[in-house]
């Protein structure tokens, strides 16, 4: 039973519409969590080596495009699910728009998603 149950499960993940809904979920959860809308039109991933994905928007705080890729493709290293590590060897985007730019405070529009990560704020001099 068990075995038919993994089987099951294993071939729905295989699936690309279970795949894009599945992401969908998680980019609604993290449109939520970093107040910020983020959507991902369709996904593709080719276990355990391949992640591809169609249609990526990221807002920022202000809600204009942060980054916006049609395509995006990235080829895995390593997958550990135990030890939770995922190495990416390498990552293809095409069709791309990007909008890095700081606000009167000289604060950068992507700060949001570094504090989120708990990485320090962007440096914050003229030199740029």
């Amino acid at each position: 039973m068990f075995v038919a149950l993994a089987g099951t499960g294993y071939l729905a993940l295989q699936n690309s519409w279970v795949q894009t809904r599945i992401t969908r979920y998680v980019a609604h959860v993290l449109s939520e969590k970093l107040d910020t809308k983020i959507t991902v039109g369709h996904v593709r991933v080719r276990f355990f080596n391949q992640l591809s994905f169609e249609d990526i928007l990221i807002e920022d705080q202000s809600n204009d495009t942060l980054l916006f890729a049609r395509n995006l493709t990235a080829t895995i290293d390593t997958l550990k699910f135990k030890r939770h590590i995922l190495k990416i060897d390498e990552i293809q985007f095409s069709g791309n728009q990007l909008n890095i730019n700081r606000d009167t405070a000289n604060v950068f529009n992507f700060n949001f998603l570094l504090q989120s990560l708990g990485q320090k704020p962007a440096y914050r001099g003229n030199n740029w």
